[in-house]
């Protein structure tokens, strides 16, 4: 990505919904909108979609679940107070049957209840600056690097992110 106007869809490849983690390492380049831009997003279409962003104007990071065809409507959960500052940064999401935590360069940021619980099962679609569910701003941030976990039988316990989050953090020159 090089901040400018890229973007990646994928064939139909995760699932969709929980459990869902995902750990980036990234840089928010634009400071115009409250927007949400979608680094990662994991959709069928506009009702059936899951994805890990931030706000151009403050760098806030945000999810956004909505699985309609389960009958699950809207969570959106932003982080509160930590402001990303428009420099680089090491990001994870953790979603769960009914749980969101959301850590900024390894300090968590987020911990919040959400209604959506489990996962459509039928692989979908990923996307990569890119939005379904909501209209996204390609180029609106470099990523330097992403792993995403999806389904109950791939998730890492906390020592596997914490020794993520310390590589990607090695890589992209952020103190964690």
């Amino acid at each position: 990505m090089d901040g400018v106007d890229d973007s990646l869809a994928t064939d139909p490849i995760l699932k969709l919904g929980n459990p869902l983690t995902i750990v980036i390492g990234y840089q928010m380049i634009s400071a115009i909108g409250t927007q949400r831009v979608n680094f990662v997003e994991i959709s069928k279409d506009n009702k059936n979609a899951t994805s890990f962003g931030a706000q151009p104007l403050n760098d806030r990071l945000q999810f956004f679940s909505r699985i309609d065809d389960q009958g699950v409507g809207i969570s959106h959960i932003k982080a509160l107070g930590a402001l990303g500052g428009h420099t680089r940064h090491v990001a994870t999401l953790q979603a769960t049957s009914g749980q969101v935590v959301i850590r900024l360069d390894g300090t968590v940021v987020q911990q919040s209840t959400q209604i959506l619980a489990g996962e459509f099962l039928d692989a979908q679609a990923m996307r990569v600056g890119l939005g379904v569910s909501t209209a996204s701003i390609p180029g609106a941030f470099r990523l330097y690097g992403m792993q995403v976990w999806d389904g109950a039988e791939t998730q890492p316990d906390t020592a596997q992110i914490e020794q993520l989050e310390g590589w990607m953090a090695e890589q992209i020159g952020v103190t964690i």
